[in-house]
Protein backbone atom coordinates (compact mmCIF):
# COMPACT_ATOMS: atom_id res chain seq x y z
CA UNK A 1 0.00 0.00 0.00
CA UNK A 2 1.37 3.26 -0.89
CA UNK A 3 0.31 6.66 0.28
CA UNK A 4 -1.51 9.03 -1.63
CA UNK A 5 -0.12 12.53 -3.24
CA UNK A 6 -1.66 15.44 -3.41
CA UNK A 7 -2.30 16.30 -7.35
CA UNK A 8 -0.31 18.81 -9.19
CA UNK A 9 -1.95 21.04 -12.18
CA UNK A 10 -1.01 20.64 -15.52
CA UNK A 11 2.00 22.76 -16.80
CA UNK A 12 1.23 25.09 -19.63
CA UNK A 13 -2.62 24.41 -20.16
CA UNK A 14 -4.32 27.37 -21.34
CA UNK A 15 -7.15 27.28 -18.94
CA UNK A 16 -5.38 25.68 -15.63
CA UNK A 17 -6.53 21.93 -15.49
CA UNK A 18 -6.67 19.98 -12.54
CA UNK A 19 -3.99 16.82 -13.20
CA UNK A 20 -6.22 14.54 -10.68
CA UNK A 21 -10.32 14.53 -10.16
CA UNK A 22 -11.07 16.80 -6.81
CA UNK A 23 -12.98 15.95 -4.13
CA UNK A 24 -14.35 18.32 -1.24
CA UNK A 25 -14.18 17.55 2.58
CA UNK A 26 -16.14 20.21 4.59
CA UNK A 27 -15.77 22.58 2.08
CA UNK A 28 -12.32 22.08 1.43
CA UNK A 29 -11.02 20.99 -2.02
CA UNK A 30 -8.80 17.74 -2.15
CA UNK A 31 -6.79 16.21 -5.05
CA UNK A 32 -6.78 12.47 -5.15
CA UNK A 33 -5.51 9.68 -7.48
CA UNK A 34 -8.50 7.11 -8.57
CA UNK A 35 -7.50 3.87 -8.47
CA UNK A 36 -6.95 2.54 -11.70
CA UNK A 37 -9.05 -1.06 -12.89
CA UNK A 38 -8.36 -2.58 -15.90
CA UNK A 39 -10.46 -2.08 -18.82
CA UNK A 40 -11.09 -1.73 -22.21
CA UNK A 41 -8.49 0.19 -24.19
CA UNK A 42 -10.83 3.01 -24.84
CA UNK A 43 -11.87 3.37 -21.34
CA UNK A 44 -15.45 5.61 -20.82
CA UNK A 45 -14.89 8.76 -18.40
CA UNK A 46 -18.08 9.27 -15.42
CA UNK A 47 -18.41 11.96 -13.66
CA UNK A 48 -20.02 11.57 -9.98
CA UNK A 49 -20.69 13.72 -7.48
CA UNK A 50 -22.10 12.52 -4.57
CA UNK A 51 -22.12 13.67 -0.93
CA UNK A 52 -21.20 11.07 1.59
CA UNK A 53 -21.69 12.15 5.35
CA UNK A 54 -18.57 11.04 7.66
CA UNK A 55 -18.82 10.76 11.42
CA UNK A 56 -15.68 11.42 13.89
CA UNK A 57 -15.93 7.54 13.90
CA UNK A 58 -16.18 7.31 9.91
CA UNK A 59 -13.04 9.87 9.65
CA UNK A 60 -11.15 7.61 12.44
CA UNK A 61 -11.71 4.38 10.60
CA UNK A 62 -10.20 6.09 7.29
CA UNK A 63 -7.38 7.26 8.74
CA UNK A 64 -6.98 3.75 10.73
CA UNK A 65 -6.83 1.96 7.01
CA UNK A 66 -3.16 3.91 6.72
CA UNK A 67 -1.72 3.29 9.89
CA UNK A 68 -2.45 0.09 10.16
CA UNK A 69 -2.14 -1.31 6.80
CA UNK A 70 1.30 0.18 7.00
CA UNK A 71 2.19 -0.93 10.58
CA UNK A 72 2.54 3.32 11.82
CA UNK A 73 4.68 4.05 8.52
CA UNK A 74 6.49 7.14 9.92
CA UNK A 75 6.07 9.42 6.89
CA UNK A 76 2.23 8.67 6.86
CA UNK A 77 2.22 9.67 10.57
CA UNK A 78 4.37 12.45 9.39
CA UNK A 79 1.37 12.93 7.09
CA UNK A 80 -0.95 13.65 9.49
CA UNK A 81 0.39 16.47 10.77
CA UNK A 82 -0.86 18.27 7.74
CA UNK A 83 -4.75 19.06 7.29
CA UNK A 84 -4.29 18.38 3.52
CA UNK A 85 -2.82 15.22 4.12
CA UNK A 86 -5.58 14.50 6.35
CA UNK A 87 -8.16 15.50 4.01
CA UNK A 88 -6.60 13.55 1.22
CA UNK A 89 -6.45 9.95 2.93
CA UNK A 90 -10.26 10.59 3.71
CA UNK A 91 -10.94 10.53 0.23
CA UNK A 92 -8.23 7.81 -0.62
CA UNK A 93 -10.23 5.70 1.52
CA UNK A 94 -13.67 6.54 1.02
CA UNK A 95 -13.52 6.57 -2.96
CA UNK A 96 -10.36 4.10 -3.46
CA UNK A 97 -10.70 1.85 -1.01
CA UNK A 98 -14.51 1.81 -0.77
CA UNK A 99 -17.25 2.65 1.83
CA UNK A 100 -17.82 -1.04 2.65
CA UNK A 101 -14.31 -1.03 3.63
CA UNK A 102 -14.36 1.57 5.53
CA UNK A 103 -18.00 -0.21 7.54
CA UNK A 104 -16.05 -2.81 8.02
CA UNK A 105 -12.72 -0.37 9.25
CA UNK A 106 -15.72 1.32 11.85
CA UNK A 107 -17.33 -1.76 13.43
CA UNK A 108 -13.22 -3.26 14.10
CA UNK A 109 -12.07 0.19 15.55
CA UNK A 110 -14.78 1.17 17.40
CA UNK A 111 -13.73 -2.08 19.49
CA UNK A 112 -10.33 -2.12 20.34
CA UNK A 113 -9.38 -1.45 23.58
CA UNK A 114 -5.85 -0.81 25.36
CA UNK A 115 -5.53 -4.79 25.22
CA UNK A 116 -5.05 -4.51 21.46
CA UNK A 117 -2.05 -2.88 22.42
CA UNK A 118 -0.12 -0.75 19.21
CA UNK A 119 -3.69 -1.05 17.30
CA UNK A 120 -5.32 0.78 19.83
CA UNK A 121 -2.50 3.35 19.82
CA UNK A 122 -3.01 3.68 16.49
CA UNK A 123 -6.95 4.24 16.40
CA UNK A 124 -5.78 7.00 19.19
CA UNK A 125 -3.48 8.37 16.71
CA UNK A 126 -5.85 8.89 13.95
CA UNK A 127 -8.83 9.92 16.41
CA UNK A 128 -6.84 12.90 17.75
CA UNK A 129 -5.60 13.74 14.19
CA UNK A 130 -9.20 13.57 13.20
CA UNK A 131 -10.54 16.14 16.23
CA UNK A 132 -7.59 18.17 15.50
CA UNK A 133 -9.05 18.87 11.65
CA UNK A 134 -12.35 18.18 12.08
CA UNK A 135 -13.54 19.17 16.01
CA UNK A 136 -14.06 16.60 18.76
CA UNK A 137 -16.94 14.14 18.01
CA UNK A 138 -20.61 15.03 18.62
CA UNK A 139 -22.32 12.98 21.34
CA UNK A 140 -26.30 13.15 21.49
Amino acid sequence: MSAPTLARTVPGATNPTPALPTASVNDVVTRFTPSHRPGPARPGLATVSVSVPLDHADLVAALFYWLDGTDGDPDIVADLDRADMVRLYVVETAVNVGLGRLEELRAETTGLTPADGYRWELRELARDRVTAVFGPAVTA
